[in-house]
């Protein structure tokens, strides 16, 4: 009992647990804080709970060996700092690159704990707390840190924490990709294409009575051969699919004068699609897409059709689940599908790009409404745990997307 007394003082002195980032973390809420501490001493150290941030528990064991005993972090703070705490943090590279360490007197593992975050002194190399702070918080500085523990406590491997890491993963996730062209016309039979991002379950009712091309694009094994005029077969995004195909084999989409590109849960028969490319032909539209049924899966409200609502409405941009491209904006803007991997924030810059190059030619099609039925599971969906194993994370590239390029994330009327 006297131990656990002197190691629960050693560690209040400090002011260095997170006694609200801990407890959020291993105890469910905040409204434990107050058992934190005593919590940790009694069994987080010993199920690899983080007492704040850069100490490891397991790592600090390991790294000591047989002199691991007793409370581990206790001791670390007794020992001034002596070891090294955790993988993550490097105190060479912290010291080498933080101005004011050699006259605080503090090691540098104390002194980020102490003045770092607070003064946006990265921990590593591969740790950028602007990234963090652009990227997971929503430009709130106060949660940087909460953040980066939540993340080093939680997330295993490590999601990219530098613009570096993302661009890394980004390349090695493109690196994969290989287009095969199972099938394809020499030559157009219609002047609109669909294109459909498939696993091969997508509605049946875009094949019959179409006075459209037809693309499938399999991101999947293809189950069973399906109505098309083309057949690819890819394993990737839907906007890695178009960036790939524009790349390779740019003529099997500029050749049309529109091309649809669907998600396959976007549900929508095919007069439906003939009646939408005639009108955005008609109203010389560069970048367009259906309206929403009002019990449709969506992001954006905005998107949904409004009974009493113009024909055609004018909006900065549209979304990725179903954009369609004039051939004049897919080959000047066509660029844009590249610059990510998961397509979360590219739609916002096409229809930025759109707007530059051609004026007010972005329109939602309030006449005609398409279905997407299917939600979003961010947590526990196909989607993102394949993007998460390829370490892509949507939100992050998003937000930094939305940072490069200073658009804000949001899809407005105009």
């Amino acid at each position: 009992m006297f131990a656990i007394v002197r190691d629960f003082i050693t560690i209040l002195r400090t002011g260095i647990f997170e006694h609200r980032l801990y407890a959020r973390v291993y105890l469910g809420g905040l409204y434990a804080a107050p058992f934190a501490l005593l919590h940790y001493l009694l069994r987080g150290e010993a199920e690899g709970a983080n007492p704040c941030l850069f100490f490891d528990p397991a790592f600090y064991r390991a790294a000591q060996g047989s002199k691991g005993r007793g409370n581990l972090f206790a001791g670390f703070l007794r020992s001034g700092d002596a070891g090294p705490p955790c993988a993550a943090f490097d105190p060479d590279w912290y010291r080498a690159h933080t101005p004011g360490i050699a006259s605080s007197k503090l090691s540098p593992w104390r002194h980020f704990q102490k003045h770092g975050l607070a003064g946006w002194h990265d921990p590593a190399p591969n740790i950028s707390l602007r990234f963090i702070f652009i990227t997971y918080t929503k430009h709130r500085s106060h949660r940087v840190g909460r953040k980066l523990y939540e993340i080093l406590a939680t997330q295993n491997p490590l999601p990219p924490l530098t613009p570096a890491a993302l661009k890394q993963s980004q390349t090695n996730f493109r690196a994969q990709i290989r287009l095969e062209v199972q099938q394809a016309l020499p030559q157009r039979r219609h002047n609109n294409l669909v294109f459909v991002q498939t696993s091969g379950s997508h509605p049946a009712s875009i094949e019959a009575g179409r006075a459209y091309d037809l693309m499938l694009n399999h991101y999947a094994p293809l189950v069973a051969a399906r109505e098309a005029d083309y057949v690819l077969a890819q394993r990737g995004t839907k906007v890695t699919a178009i960036d790939t195909i524009l790349r390779q084999q740019p003529d099997l989409l500029l050749r049309y004068d529109h091309t649809l590109f669907l998600d396959d849960d976007v549900e929508m028969d095919a007069a439906a699609i003939n009646d939408f490319f005639s009108i955005m032909e008609r109203c010389e539209l560069d970048l367009a897409q259906p309206a929403l049924t009002t019990d449709s899966v969506a992001s954006f409200k905005e998107l949904l059709v409004q009974p009493d609502g113009a024909p055609v409405r004018p909006f900065n941009c549209v979304e990725i689940m179903a954009p369609s491209l004039s051939s004049r904006a897919l080959q000047h803007c066509g660029w844009v599908f590249g610059v990510g991997i998961s397509g979360f924030g590219v739609d916002m810059l096409l229809g930025a790009e759109v707007h530059k190059q051609f004026g007010n030619t972005v329109a939602v099609i309030n006449t005609i409404t398409a279905r997407h039925a299917r939600p979003q599971d961010r947590q526990d969906g196909a989607f993102y745990r394949y993007m998460a194993a390829n370490s892509i994370n949507p939100m992050v590239e998003l937000y930094v997307l939305l940072e490069e390029h200073n658009i804000p994330l949001a899809i407005t009327a105009l």
